[in-house]
């Protein structure tokens, strides 16, 4: 029993040397067919050592897989009663190795025990090869003649060339899974040449697109995308594709303008049925996470934020109202992951209604982000980055953080919207608000920055977030203190905000401003020639952080025309 092992190792070899044999024939331009018959005589001969001793489930791929091989290079060398005779003995074998019996050979009675026994075991692609030896059989027996006095809802050749092109493209999808995008672009080569529904075609095509853009060629899957869309316009997969082609290949335009037709198309598809015409639909055959892989798209929604990222306030707007019509809750809707999450979504509609002078809307919008979170903001948080967390309890205080975060920012660009409708008061008001909530949550060390709280970038990166967003409220409510004249409240907020977000050159201007008219001219120079000397920092900030204070409006024409009065004086 212990050679049993070693046989199946040296049996396996011999079937691969085998088919490697044919499939370099195969691809010949003549392929020679002494070699079909070569091949076809040595897998007889493996076939007859294998079933030379007992059947057992340990053996039993290895003796299905060469079944089918032996049928296949049998087809041209042997009868159809011959080849049935074989198959039989076959599927006793099986059968005998799990332990279950057949008292009929009767093809039916036959499979039905064996679809039965090996239903749900990791043998079931086994047994469809072989069931589609036993569908060939009954075609060579029938030569594919029908009786034209009984109508069939699809003949046999259609099926037959449907199940062939779909069994190409499933060969092809494994080989890109494996990674192997030269041997996925040779079936897909070979699938192209057969019979196929125009869909199915502009499927390959764009499977072929997908092999040419892992290949790093681009421009090549293009073309194939271009190809699919030209056969089939509802090829959604093909154009979402494109987009990212366009992406990587540094297009923003070209790639805005795939996703926009895109969008377009499924929201046209949505509206219809999105049934197939065809009896036996190619999605059924070729099953749900072969599809899933194949024609993978981003909801509307999403595509609609990609798109509002890029265009604005009214995808934004659209965006919204899709997100309201599906009755989605505001707050617990979303993972962050694929799609943000809902606040942050209303908040990036806050943002970009600001930044198209509608701040009566910006208003409204944040404030269904104050509504939605009111309930869910803690009294106070503590971070400790020394106590260990487990993920639970991670997950737990990243969303506390979160909706403090939310309300914070929510009252912030209401505050800037405030101070854009000369509103000092209701600005000062709502950048006290964002103050408010932000310091809810409080680190207690001064290190946290190495310390990587709670051992999560995404928690580091909360926190960041946090500070930035204290910053600019400081900032905001020092600006509206300096337009009011209350000079010693606007020099406190700005140093506190300078210490949030050391080196914006903004807050620098604005400390000079209030230190010149405090008198303090020394201070104030000495901060004018820093703020000359800094650049911003990019920040790694969500969009609705931004651009404030940056956008803040403040004319810095005076102070420069009085700190240049005031250098060039005390050089002379």
């Amino acid at each position: 029993m212990s050679a049993v092992p070693c046989l199946v190792d040296r049996w396996s070899e011999e079937n691969n040397d085998i088919i490697l044999t044919w499939k370099q024939n195969e691809r010949g331009l003549e392929p020679n067919q002494n070699v079909r018959k070569r091949c076809w005589l040595e897998s007889l001969k493996l076939l007859q050592k294998i079933q030379g001793i007992p059947a057992a489930t340990e053996r039993l791929t290895l003796e299905m897989t060469v079944s089918y091989n032996t049928f296949l290079f049998s087809l041209s060398f042997s009868n159809a009663s011959e080849i049935e005779e074989s198959l039989t003995s076959s599927l006793l074998r099986a059968l005998e190795a799990a332990g279950s019996q057949v008292s009929s050979s009767d093809p039916v009675q036959l499979w039905e025990a064996v679809l039965q026994t090996f239903g749900t075991s990791v043998y079931v692609p086994y047994v469809h090869k072989l069931l589609l030896i036993q569908w060939i059989l009954w075609l060579m027996q029938w030569h594919m003649e029908e009786d034209s006095l009984l109508m069939v809802a699809m003949t046999a050749k259609d099926l037959k060339d449907l199940l062939h092109i779909c069994t190409v493209i499933i060969q092809g999808v494994e080989q890109m899974k494996m990674e192997k995008y030269s041997e996925a672009l040779e079936a897909f080569q070979e699938a192209k040449g057969l019979s196929s529904p125009r869909s199915l075609l502009a499927l390959i095509h764009t499977l072929t697109g997908q092999s040419f853009a892992k290949l790093g060629k681009p421009h090549c899957a293009l073309h194939f995308y271009r190809k699919a869309m030209e056969v089939d316009c509802t090829c959604h997969s093909a154009l979402y594709q494109s987009a990212l082609v366009f992406r990587q290949l540094g297009n923003p335009k070209a790639e805005m303008e795939a996703l926009h037709l895109l969008y377009s198309a499924v929201q046209l598809q949505s509206d219809k049925s999105s049934s197939s015409a065809l009896l036996v639909s190619p999605a059924i055959l070729l099953g749900v996470e072969q599809m899933t892989f194949i024609s993978s798209v981003p909801s509307p929604t999403l595509i609609l934020h990609s798109l509002a990222h890029t265009y604005g306030v009214e995808y934004y707007l659209d965006l919204l109202a899709s997100l309201q019509s599906d009755g989605k809750d505001l707050v617990l809707t979303g993972d962050g992951t694929s799609f943000p999450r809902i606040p942050v979504v209303y908040l990036e509609a806050g943002f970009a209604l600001l930044k198209a002078k509608r701040y009566s809307d910006a208003l409204v919008v944040c404030e269904e982000v104050i509504t939605s979170t009111l309930d869910f903001i803690p009294e106070r948080l503590l971070l400790d980055a020394d106590e260990k967390q487990n993920v639970a309890d991670s997950d737990v205080v990243l969303e506390n953080v979160d909706f403090v975060l939310w309300a914070g920012s929510a009252h912030l660009l209401q505050a800037q919207a405030h101070w854009k409708l000369k509103d000092t008061k209701e600005a000062i008001t709502n950048f006290t608000r964002a103050i408010n909530h932000l310091v809810k949550v409080f680190i207690k060390q001064k290190d946290w920055k190495q310390k990587h709280l709670g051992h999560t970038e995404a928690m580091l990166e909360r926190i960041v977030t946090l500070e930035a967003a204290k910053g600019q409220a400081l900032a905001g409510r020092g600006l509206c203190f300096l337009e009011r004249g209350q000079l010693k409240e606007a020099l406190r907020d700005l140093h506190l905000s300078l210490q949030m977000t050391p080196g914006c050159k903004n807050i620098k201007m604005w400390l000079t401003e209030v230190l010149w008219r405090l008198d303090r001219r020394e201070e104030a120079s000495a901060h004018w020639k820093e703020a000359y000397s800094t650049s911003d920092a990019p920040k790694n900030l969500p969009l609705y952080l931004q651009q404030w204070p940056d956008d803040a409006g403040f004319d810095f024409s005076d102070l420069k025309m009085k700190m240049e009065e005031y250098v060039k004086a005390k050089t002379t």
